[in-house]
């Protein structure tokens, strides 16, 4: 059943308890759930958005809760046990809500009626402290600018737990320091050797230096790529 027709029904349903009780006895409306279950200042550890059938929904996911946009309004919902994937529920304006993923699938309940099975269609993972480590891999930039990159050009970082950086910008090695505050890198002046190379790699090489000039926010999508963006532009590695 699609949410529209669920939320239908519920209304069809609270029309008629409205119209056969007495006034004096009506239950006082339930209220979304609990949202200081996220902080203020917290930031999602991860977006998703799901196909249901002909519905979308949008699953914005925290350290204990998760909160859940569909047409009919958002719904935030505290983590439950789960035996397998990972559930959220609770009682909410809308009735009692049950959100679950595993893998690429999910599903959405509201008052017992389920919607169409749930897949995803995108995922952006949000690269924090707490929930990916940066360092002990080598990050090879696939794209710079939106503009791809020149053929057979190389750039690459590597993010050390000392807090030191390296790499290549595609013509020059460079080296620096780094520091990570939730999404939010921010890089010293990088100091790069100065070997002369072909205009498109010289070209590269400002661009990619120019991204990191000023403090870039890090996420990472479901396939592992990892993007960094400023008020320059972007850099896209895996």
């Amino acid at each position: 059943m699609k949410l529209s027709a669920t939320l239908a029904i519920m209304a069809s349903a609270l029309l008629l308890a409205a119209c056969g009780s007495d006034p004096a006895e009506e239950a006082t409306p339930t209220g979304p759930a609990d949202e200081s279950l996220i902080g203020q200042n917290e930031t999602p550890i991860s977006t998703t958005i799901y196909s249901c059938g002909t519905e979308t929904v949008t699953a914005d996911v925290y350290a204990n809760a998760a909160m859940i946009q569909t047409n009919i309004g958002m719904m935030t919902l505290p983590q439950v046990p789960s035996g397998s994937g990972i559930r959220y529920e609770a009682e909410t304006q809308h009735g009692f809500v049950t959100f679950w993923a595993k893998g690429r699938d999910a599903g959405l309940e509201i008052n017992g009626v389920a919607l169409d099975q749930c897949f995803i269609q995108s995922s952006t993972m949000f690269a924090t402290e707490d929930n990916m480590n940066l360092t002990g891999h080598v990050w090879v930039v696939e794209d710079l600018m939106g503009q791809g990159i020149p053929d057979m050009a190389r750039a690459e970082l590597h993010f050390e737990d000392t807090g030191a950086v390296s790499g290549r910008t595609g013509c020059n090695q460079f080296t620096g320091t780094y520091e990570m505050s939730d999404r939010l890198i921010t890089f010293s002046a990088l100091a790069t050797t100065r070997r002369a190379c072909p205009p498109a790699l010289m070209d590269m090489e400002s661009k990619f230096l120019s991204v990191l000039a000023s403090p870039v926010q890090a996420s990472v999508d479901e396939t592992g790529a990892l993007l960094l963006s400023s008020e320059t532009g972007t850099l896209l590695a895996r």
